[in-house]
């Protein structure tokens, strides 16, 4: 048992890996902050959507339900029972709302507070950061920053999600006297 739940999650390390390749790539490094939001929003919706489908015995339903992003990500919050999902989803709402903001006005208000804000909910507090750590300043990179925090938080969760779908047995707790 031990050595098929060693395996899995070995297999689910590799694919995490490819994943965040491919984010890295998909993530502009760009001077403008709308386009990294946008594509930041769009991979946290597509990171949302996997951890859904791994909860979904009929996965194609999903798709029928044309759910919203705020929808989507309330589903996952109660689906999800990693405590990682509930320090990432202030921060992912928030960044929907930038999103939102972004893509309906052409002179967005509240860019700047907002993205101070979304940094703020993505800086760990129990973490220490390595000595030649610069915090971003400019906008484009506390959203790039930000970004790749829920990334990697949505990974975890990703993972942890898949690994217990395939291993149900691991959520049974016995007491222990």
């Amino acid at each position: 048992m031990a050595a098929k739940v060693k395996e899995q999650l070995d297999e689910l390390h590799r694919i995490s890996e490819d994943q965040w390749a491919r984010y890295q790539q998909m993530l502009p490094t760009s001077d403008d902050v709308s386009l990294v939001v946008l594509k930041g929003h769009l991979i946290i919706e597509e990171m949302l959507y996997a951890i859904a489908l791994e909860h979904c015995a009929k996965p194609d339903e999903l798709a029928k339900a044309r759910l919203t992003f705020a929808q989507l990500l309330h589903m996952v919050c109660a689906l999800t029972k990693i405590p990682v999902m509930e320090a990432c989803s202030p921060a992912i709402s928030l960044l929907n709302t930038i999103r939102n903001s972004l893509v309906h006005n052409l002179e967005p208000k509240e860019l700047e507070p907002r993205l101070h804000a979304l940094q703020k909910l993505c800086e760990p507090t129990d973490f220490e950061y390595p000595p030649n750590y610069v915090k971003p300043t400019e906008l484009p990179r506390i959203a790039e920053s930000c970004i790749c925090f829920l990334i990697g938080g949505l990974n975890v969760i990703g993972i942890v999600a898949a690994l217990v779908e395939k291993n149900p047995q691991m959520l049974v707790r016995t007491n222990v006297s």
